[in-house]
């Protein structure tokens, strides 16, 4: 049972919906704090467990939040992640992008319609792009695996794909209709390609679900 959490993020307005969510749903023992990982620390052996979801991939001091997370738990807490541990800077491998593409170019033009027209090929962002964008995004994310360990012992490491589909049905998803045969068919082709491609070693996984030990 759940007696007490702490919840962080950085954005003041989700902080504020997160608030007002919980209030109305009773969750009174959810502390929620604007917080910035890069440089939060936490009450030292105070927690069972510290769970991250999609936010370790826009750290970029991962050696001193991971020791942070490690000193806020007891010994043989869980750290518990999901994440994106693809390219850093998304960095896409050419046979990532050789594999999306020839999908792309194979799958009638109704389900490569976006909102705003069709979907172009997906090319690797330079990094003078990306830190455009957000200087945070996928900043370290290739070393995430090999800092916790430093950190920490992995109990289980699930990869979960998304290597081609992440990028592959952005912005055309919504296309791929439970209604439409044929459209589920090209789906499924797709969820195939990434798991043939992973299982022989042509592509990794980009995200993954982590638990970690503190010993």
């Amino acid at each position: 049972m759940i007696r007490e959490m702490d919840a962080y993020d950085l954005a003041d307005g989700a902080i504020m919906e997160a608030r007002r969510l919980a209030e109305e749903a009773g969750c009174g023992w959810v502390r929620y704090h604007v917080a910035d990982l890069e440089a939060q620390e936490f009450p030292a052996g105070h927690y069972d467990a510290v769970f991250a979801h999609s936010s370790v991939h826009h750290v970029e001091r991962l050696e001193s939040l991971f020791a942070t997370v490690r000193r806020a738990l007891h010994p043989g807490g869980i750290f518990h992640l999901n994440e994106y541990v693809g390219p850093t800077r998304f960095q896409w491998t050419d046979a990532q992008l050789q594999l999306i593409n020839d999908y792309l170019d194979s799958i009638p033009e109704r389900l490569r319609q976006t909102p705003n027209g069709r979907k172009p090929p997906v090319k690797r962002p330079t990094i003078e792009q990306m830190v455009a964008m957000d200087p945070t995004e996928a900043v370290r994310s290739a070393e995430i695996r090999e800092v916790l360990l430093q950190h920490f012992t992995i109990a289980e490491d699930r990869p979960c794909g998304g290597t081609l589909l992440h990028m592959g049905l952005a912005e055309i998803a919504q296309n791929f209709s439970t209604a439409d045969p044929e459209a589920v068919a090209y789906l499924h082709h797709f969820f195939d390609l990434e798991d043939t491609m992973m299982a022989n070693g042509t592509i990794g996984s980009d995200f993954t679900v982590i638990t970690a030990i503190r010993d």
